[in-house]
């Protein structure tokens, strides 16, 4: 179990991190389409 443990992790945090940085475009994008 112990060596599952980080992979499960690292797919996680990289699922978190694409979800933000698909939200900080959209945000990005958002900012210039207002400007």
């Amino acid at each position: 179990m112990p060596a599952q443990v980080p992979s499960m992790l690292e797919c996680w945090l990289a699922e978190e991190l694409l979800e933000l940085s698909a939200r900080a475009t959209d945000l990005s994008r958002t900012n210039l389409d207002t400007q």
